[in-house]
């Protein structure tokens, strides 16, 4: 098992070898056992303007999370084991 110090090097160390400082980037919050262990931000929210992320900025996500929702209804639908016997439909 690791330990908070290391799985916050580790998520750190992922955040900063695929988003690059001055490219379109991500802000992360990550919790465990219902405590915030990490938050950071790396990249840029616009690139034109060269504003940096910052942790604590809201982002419009539109219609985003309807492709999330459906996949976790599909998963959901799946889960149920057949039993031996059962007809299935």
């Amino acid at each position: 098992m690791q330990t908070d110090g290391v799985l916050v090097q580790t998520i750190d160390g992922l955040i900063a070898e695929t988003y690059k400082p001055a490219e379109p980037g991500v802000a992360v919050i990550a919790a465990k056992d219902g405590r915030t262990i990490f938050r950071g931000a790396r990249g840029r929210a616009n690139l034109e303007l060269g504003v940096a992320i910052e942790t604590d900025m809201v982002f419009r996500i539109g219609s985003i999370t309807k492709q999330f929702t459906a996949v976790r209804a599909e998963i959901r639908g799946r889960s149920t084991i057949p039993q031996i016997g059962v007809k299935v439909r």
